[in-house]
């Protein structure tokens, strides 16, 4: 058997994913996961990649799309995981005309999704469509723009799942990747209530010692 499906998840509130990468969801976001299990194929080391066709509703004339690495310092959600790569159009500091693509790369070879079945995901660079009108014809930014698409941002970007370490997608058949897409600003996920208290108490039991100690032996000098 084989199955290639995509699964779309929708959110009403902020939060993060219940499985894995735990991606930082709001409203204005919408999930997205790729599944690639038992896909034949005629080579004998294949490697399952995705292109993303991303279409906006500015005018290519306004940029182009951009790739911005964040660097994460809580990976709490997903260990050993510190990078966000976020794909913003040109108004995606817009909270309502922008649109931007945010993922971790990371993409799963087993259906149960850990970090011992983790690896890791590689992007391009975003460049132009050409021929967009007969790329889009049957879909549905062309349904909604019609012949004007071929004056809006259109650019594809291509992902690439797993590293020759895993010994290409034949040696489980499956791959999974999740990515976020929305309007306005990407999420921007902070530290975590458990990570603030951890470095409080952390932080804060050896200065509270050092000052009852400090407070100790100078009142003990005093008194003597």
């Amino acid at each position: 058997h084989f199955l290639c499906f995509i699964k779309y998840t929708t959110f009403g509130f902020p939060a993060h994913a219940i499985d894995l990468p735990h991606l930082f969801h709001t409203s204005q976001s919408l999930q997205i996961d790729i599944v690639a299990d038992h896909i034949n194929s005629s080579y004998n080391q294949p490697r399952i990649a995705i292109e993303m066709m991303m279409s906006s509703d500015e005018d290519k004339s306004e940029g182009s799309y951009k790739i911005n690495r964040i660097r994460n310092l809580d990976d709490e959600f997903t260990p050993g995981i510190f990078d966000v790569y976020n794909i913003v159009s040109p108004r995606s500091d817009n909270d309502t005309k922008g649109s931007f693509i945010q993922y971790r790369p990371v993409c799963y070879t087993s259906e149960e999704r850990t970090v011992a079945s983790s690896t890791e995901s590689r992007h391009g660079n975003a460049i132009k469509i050409d021929g967009v009108i007969n790329r889009y014809k049957f879909t549905l930014p062309f349904a909604y723009f019609g012949y004007k698409i071929q004056h809006k941002l259109n650019e594809a970007i291509n992902i690439t799942l797993g590293m020759p370490r895993d010994l290409f997608y034949v040696h489980t058949n499956y791959s999974s990747f999740s990515f976020l897409m929305g309007i306005g600003n990407p999420p921007k996920e902070g530290l975590s209530p458990f990570v603030i208290t951890f470095a409080v108490i952390g932080l804060g039991i050896p200065f509270l010692v050092l000052i009852v100690g400090g407070t100790f032996v100078a009142v003990k000098r005093y008194s003597d």
